[in-house]
């Protein structure tokens, strides 16, 4: 019997169970569980069990345990929590003693990467640990799947056929292995980025394009997906085809509902791909679908549709406004740290309607200034990405900034003069507090310093984008630094230098005084008849 340092009643303590060597092997088979080993469940976890001596597990431990638990009827739930989680680690010190080997191995017939094929022992204990995480992952995410049993969850004929195969798959050459389905779509899911980049050879990508039309052919999601927009583009491995990418894509929608994949058609059915002849109805029906579920590039679609009343009603009130709901969530994001995201694109369509006067006048000046965000935007999202096609939205944003930012009268001053702490005022949006310090300087104007106060259970950044067009400059900033005018009288405590507030009051009598307020407390006012912000040098 295994030793046992007993727990103390009443009192939280760790629970220590030292295994001999043919204890860890009976683990191992799954002769024996954590539960009878330690008390072990995921809702009392305080145990460490420990085998000084070492048990190497096997993978032919490995499969035992699997045609244990497949005997027993198991469900996934039983399985992970009296076995699995101690191979994974949820137990401490047993994974340790089990020697629980890493990924590793070299394939010496072919030149497929480690991992991307299963080969030696290793390698396939890694395959299967991966898939048994991914089943924890599920269940784990849904309470429901514990009680499911586990030949539901988990694909145990394909593990047992990958073991079958496996003596004679480290003889035979890659081309001729003999692997499960679900080895081959992991195998075509790590291979689509490598071929994509340019880093696959010959024979990752042969192997590439016949799993993939193997499985596709069988009404494989996965593959079908692969394969529409491998075609959809053309890589490597497929010439770009768009008769089977939206052949492809199209099943892969009737059984999924992929709002990218109803993006993907839009895009095909708007510009004719197929048949040289535009279907509008269909793009509008697609589209519809995209931006319904999230698709920021599907709503640029059906905003140009009923822009140009191709496909629906005209109406480019409708495509206005499709596109400032979009370029307000993605600000918020950007504003948050969402750098790779899409503001970029949506502030450059932003300025298109401004400058095209769909759905209000042209507006050249307003226009520059959502390009002067998007200038911003691409400039920070390539900092810390590299996305397809930026180099091409990058020269739309840089036509379009040399069209407008004539329409804007460069300031002849580096102080920007406002009536209002409009910046700091910025600053308080959304529900935030902000902390004032302020100085009173020797001819009687006050120094503003204003910094954003980060919500405690908020992880946001916090920021604002400041634009200012007549300066060429934009940034995001949590705090800024105003100056006022002439103070004509106020009331800030003299004892501190420092408030924090929630809201700034104009006085609706007198129009220039503005009331400093921590909910609807009264902290301090200034009378001033307008406030001053020192701009920094355009952008570069």
């Amino acid at each position: 019997m295994p030793e046992k340092k007993k727990k103390i009643p009443g009192i939280r303590t760790r629970m220590a169970v030292i295994l001999a060597v043919d204890e860890a092997k009976k683990f191992a088979h799954f002769e024996t569980d954590l539960y009878a080993l330690s008390g072990y469940t995921r809702d009392d976890n305080e145990v460490e069990i420990f085998c000084p001596a070492k048990y190497p597990i096997k993978l032919e431990d490995l499969a035992e345990a699997l045609n244990i638990a497949k005997d027993k009827k198991m469900s996934a739930g039983d399985f992970l929590e009296k076995w699995y989680d101690g191979i994974s680690g949820k137990v401490d010190g047993l994974r340790q003693s089990l020697l629980v080997p890493n990924a590793m191995g070299a394939d010496e017939l072919g030149k497929i990467p480690d991992l991307l094929l299963p080969v030696s022992d290793e390698e396939i204990f890694h395959w299967i640990v991966m898939e048994l995480d991914e089943m924890d992952r599920q269940v784990s995410r849904d309470k429901t799947g514990w009680n499911i049993p586990l030949s539901d969850v988990l694909d145990m004929d394909a593990i047992s056929e990958l073991l079958k195969n496996a003596k004679l798959n480290r003889r035979r050459k890659p081309m001729n292995r003999k692997y499960p389905d679900a080895v081959k779509r992991s195998f075509i899911i790590k291979a689509d980025d490598l071929v994509n980049k340019g880093a696959a050879d010959d024979e990752v990508i042969a192997l590439y394009r016949i799993y993939t039309d193997e499985l596709a052919d069988k009404g494989d999601i996965t593959a079908l997906k692969i394969r529409g927009y491998a075609c959809y583009g053309g890589n490597p491995a497929y010439e770009g085809n768009w008769e089977t990418a939206k052949e492809s894509l199209s099943q892969v929608f009737e059984l999924t509902r992929d709002p990218g994949c109803a993006n993907s058609l839009g895009y095909i059915y708007f510009y004719g791909r197929v048949g040289g002849e535009p279907d509008y109805e269909k793009a509008f029906r697609y589209f519809t679908f995209g931006a319904l579920n999230g698709i920021y590039e599907s709503t640029y679609k059906l905003a140009d549709l009923y822009a140009a009343g191709l496909g629906t009603w005209k109406s480019p009130e409708t495509a206005k406004r499709l596109i400032e709901e979009i370029y307000y969530e993605n600000l918020n994001r950007f504003s948050c740290g969402e750098y790779d995201g899409k503001f970029a694109d949506v502030a450059l369509r932003m300025g298109n309607i401004c400058e095209n006067g769909i759905g209000t006048v042209k507006d050249s000046e307003a226009a520059y200034f959502y390009y002067l965000q998007a200038k911003y935007a691409i400039k920070l999202r390539r900092k810390v990405s590299d996305q397809y096609g930026d180099n091409s939205v990058q020269k739309k944003i840089e036509d379009a900034c040399r069209r407008t930012c004539s329409a804007v009268e460069s300031a002849e001053s580096d102080e920007l003069k406002m009536l209002r702490p409009f910046p700091i005022l910025q600053l308080l949006m959304g529900n935030h507090e902000v902390e004032l310090r302020y100085e009173k300087l020797k001819d009687g104007r006050y120094k503003l310093s204003a910094r954003r106060i980060r919500k405690e259970k908020n992880k946001e950044n916090g920021k604002i984008l400041l634009t200012f067009p007549e300066y060429d400059w934009c940034e995001l900033v949590d705090e800024v630094v105003l100056y006022t005018g002439t103070v004509y009288k106020d009331t800030m405590p003299e004892e501190r230098n420092m408030v924090c507030i929630s809201d700034i009051l104009r006085d609706p009598e007198d129009g220039e005084t503005e009331f400093f307020t921590l909910w609807n407390s009264i902290l301090g006012s200034i009378k001033t008849d307008f406030y001053t912000m020192i701009i920094p040098k355009p952008n570069a």
